[in-house]
């Protein structure tokens, strides 16, 4: 996927670009900016322009419906993008009260990973919460 050396660039290019925005967001939402950083990274590689299979868009991969629910119509711009991401994800650590269902929950939505769950699915298992981890040991 990334290797040490790309992430921790990664990482630096986030913190110059955004790290006072992620921090100030992130203050809040009452979310920790190490989970913020480490969600951008994965969902996008630190791209703006960023956008998946799946229609999720920008640093944080947001959903558009999901930008509309969380209160923002603009989820293209890199800052509304990490309010609506951010504030997805504290709905998310609300909702599951702990912090690895709730990067699973940010991947697959609530509702396929609590389907998973009932069929006794281990969150840990999914690279999407493996490159979380490896991320977060590496953001300042």
């Amino acid at each position: 996927w990334a290797s040490d050396e790309q992430l921790r660039r990664l990482v630096n290019i986030l913190e110059k670009k955004y790290g006072s925005e992620i921090r100030e967001i992130s203050k809040k939402y009452y979310a920790c900016p190490k989970d913020i950083k480490a969600i951008t990274i994965v969902e996008s590689l630190t791209n703006e322009d960023a956008e998946s299979n799946h229609g999720a868009v920008g640093l944080m991969g947001v959903k558009r419906e999901t930008g509309k629910d969380m209160g923002f119509d603009d989820i293209i711009h890199p800052i509304n993008n990490l309010r609506a991401g951010t504030k997805y994800y504290k709905m998310l650590l609300k909702k599951f009260k702990d912090r690895y269902l709730a990067f699973a929950a940010y991947n697959l939505g609530p509702g396929e990973l609590e389907n998973r769950l009932s069929k006794g699915f281990n969150p840990e298992s999914i690279d999407y919460i493996w490159k979380i981890r490896r991320v977060r040991q590496l953001v300042m």
